[in-house]
């Protein structure tokens, strides 16, 4: 769990619970470490439950919820750590 992770798990603990999930693109796999190209498309989910572990990592249960696509990025506020987007919802 890298400390963005972290950060982000705690922001959606202390506020509605959702978080997205978008894959990097695999051809800039080696840039993790920084905000490299991602798909457009991803899914938000619900963290229906989680155990906070004494290292600071968790275990979390996930309940997906529904695919979107990113509108635009969103600038990174002074210590944020993780990327946050504008996205619309996508129909099934």
């Amino acid at each position: 769990f890298e400390p963005r992770y972290r950060q982000m798990m705690e922001d959606a603990l202390a506020g509605d619970r959702r978080i997205g999930m978008v894959a990097v693109r695999p051809e800039h796999a080696h840039e993790m470490a920084g905000d490299p190209p991602l798909y457009a498309i991803g899914c938000a989910g619900f963290v229906s439950e989680h155990q906070r572990l004494a290292d600071g990592r968790f275990h979390l249960l996930l309940r997906a919820t529904h695919r979107f696509r990113i509108v635009r990025e969103l600038p990174r506020e002074a210590g944020r750590l993780y990327r946050l987007a504008e996205v619309e919802a996508l129909e099934e």
